[in-house]
């Protein structure tokens, strides 16, 4: 059964990523209150005010997936953000030591993020709601 809430949902597109998408370090998925938006130079005042809607950090071989309760009031909205994160998470090629924010967006990236896009409108919006 589909959650309907932002939280549960998000568990349950968790759940299905990391069996069909293990990443190569453990992911945790943390909620937050805001998220600075990172292109202040660019950014308008809603913006900033709303801040990003989510970001993907590595360090000591973990990765940790922050998901923004301002910037997501839908199921939708935090679903797409949690599988765009995720892309991030797969893209790590070795354990960072250093904390740092993953947020290029390089062809490797967008291969990863498409093979997520394709199986979550084939098959995967339904089979997440199973976890």
């Amino acid at each position: 059964m589909i959650a309907r809430t932002r939280k549960t949902r998000c568990k349950q597109i968790e759940a299905w990523l990391n069996a069909e998408y293990p990443p190569a370090y453990p992911v945790t998925v943390k909620w937050v209150q805001h998220i600075p938006y990172g292109r202040t130079e660019e950014a308008t005042a809603a913006e900033r005010r709303i801040g990003d809607s989510g970001d993907c950090w590595i360090g000591n071989q973990q990765i940790e997936i922050r998901l923004s309760l301002r910037a997501l009031p839908t199921i939708v909205e935090a679903g797409e953000t949690l599988r765009h994160e995720w892309a991030h998470a797969l893209d790590v090629m070795g354990g960072a030591l250093e904390k740092h924010r993953l947020d290029d967006h390089q062809d490797e990236y967008w291969l990863k993020f498409g093979r997520i896009f394709r199986a979550w409108g084939a098959i995967g919006w339904k089979d997440s709601g199973e976890y």
